[in-house]
C-alpha cells in the first residue's frame, strides 16, 4: 500500500495550463442573477461572438443562442421565469421540459456538494477563486479550497444526469469524453470542479483500465505496478518517474513521454516490460524493478541502455 510521499519536480511538456473562468458562471450566488453580476467579466449574454475567457475561442454566436438554441433546443424557462426574460436568476427559473427550474445550477453545479458548508456550485466558486477573482468568499466560505472539497469532476450536474425531454444536446457526461461540453469554441469542457483540470485530464476522470484505486491518488496496475496520478495529466510512476500517458485504455495499448528517456514508447499489457520507442523504431526490454538508473535491453543493437 503506497502512502504521501514527496515528488521530485514534474518535467515540462509545454501543455498550457487553464487557469482562468469558462462559460457564464452560474450559482455562485454572491452573484444572484447573470447581469450585472457575471457580466461584469463575461459580458454582455447577447453579445456576439463570445470569446471564452478560459482559451480565448471564439465562439462564433452569443452566449444566449448557444445555450437556448444548441443545448436547449429553442426553450426558454429551463434559464427564465416567466414574470419576464430579465433578470436571469443564476439558481431560480420557470423549468420545462422535464428540467428543473433551477436554471445555471442545472449544469454548473452539483447537488452533492450541499453539505457542511457546501452549497451548489462550490467548484465554480473554487475555480474563479484559483483563478484571483475571490468576491464570492465574501458570503461563501465554500468558495476557499482550503476549506471545502467539492464532489469530484465525475459527479454530475443535475441536467446531466436528468437531460429531460427533447434536448439530446445537454451534456451526459462531465467528464468530457464524448466532447459533448463542446458546443462551440475550443476542445475544453467545464472544470466543475474548481481544481483547473480539464475533461479527462481530471484525476476524477482518469479511467486506468483494470487498475485498482489504492487511495491518495496511487493506483495499482497488475502488469504496471504502482503509479500516481495526483499530478494529471503526468503520472509518477514508481520505477519510471514521470510518464505523459497518451490514452489510459489498456485494450489499445498506450503511447508514454518518457521524461527521463525524453523519448515516446508504446507498450500495453500484453507486450510489457518490452516497449516499442518511436524515434528509433526499436524494441527494448525494460529490467523490471530497476530505477535510478533503468535497464533496457535494446534488440536492434543488442545492448543495454540505462536511462
Amino acid at each position: 500500500m503506497k502512502t504521501a510521499r514527496s515528488f521530485p519536480r514534474r518535467p515540462f511538456l509545454g501543455i498550457a495550463c487553464v487557469c482562468a473562468a469558462f462559460m457564464a458562471v452560474p450559482a455562485v450566488l454572491a452573484y444572484s442573477t447573470y447581469s450585472p453580476g457575471c457580466a461584469a467579466c463575461h459580458g454582455d449574454f447577447r453579445s456576439s461572438p463570445y470569446v471564452s475567457l478560459a482559451d480565448g475561442q471564439s465562439w462564433g454566436d452569443d452566449l444566449h443562442d448557444v445555450h437556448r438554441n444548441t443545448m436547449l433546443s429553442g426553450e426558454c424557462g429551463t434559464c427564465h421565469t416567466s414574470g419576464g426574460r430579465s433578470p436571469v436568476f443564476t439558481y431560480s427559473s420557470d423549468g420545462g421540459g422535464g428540467l428543473s427550474g433551477i436554471s445555471c445550477i442545472g449544469c454548473h453545479g452539483r447537488a452533492e456538494d450541499v453539505r457542511g458548508i457546501g452549497t451548489e456550485g462550490a467548484g465554480l466558486r473554487q475555480h474563479h477563486y484559483r483563478a484571483g477573482v475571490t468576491i464570492c468568499f465574501d458570503c461563501h466560505d465554500d468558495a476557499d479550497p482550503a476549506a471545502f472539497t467539492p464532489v469530484g469532476e465525475d459527479v454530475l450536474p443535475p441536467f446531466y444526469a436528468n437531460p429531460g425531454t427533447n434536448h439530446p444536446n445537454i451534456p451526459t457526461d462531465s467528464c468530457n469524453s464524448d466532447g459533448s461540453e463542446n458546443f462551440a469554441g475550443g476542445p475544453t469542457g467545464l472544470d466543475n470542479d474548481g481544481d483547473n483540470a480539464y475533461d479527462t485530464a481530471d484525476p476524477d476522470c482518469i479511467t486506468w483500465w483494470g487498475a485498482t484505486d489504492l487511495g491518495g491518488g496511487w493506483y495499482w496496475l497488475e502488469w504496471f505496478g504502482y503509479f500516481n496520478v495526483n499530478f494529471a495529466p503526468w503520472i509518477y510512476h514508481d520505477q519510471h518517474a514521470w510518464l505523459f500517458p497518451f490514452g489510459t485504455e489498456d485494450p489499445g495499448g498506450i503511447v508514454f513521454y518518457d521524461a527521463g528517456m525524453q523519448q515516446f514508447w508504446w507498450t500495453s499489457s500484453v507486450v510489457y516490460p518490452f516497449v516499442y520507442r518511436f524515434s528509433d523504431g526499436v524494441w527494448l526490454f525494460y529490467e523490471l524493478g530497476s530505477s535510478n538508473p533503468r535497464w533496457f535491453y535494446n534488440f536492434t543493437t543488442q545492448q543495454w541502455e540505462e536511462h
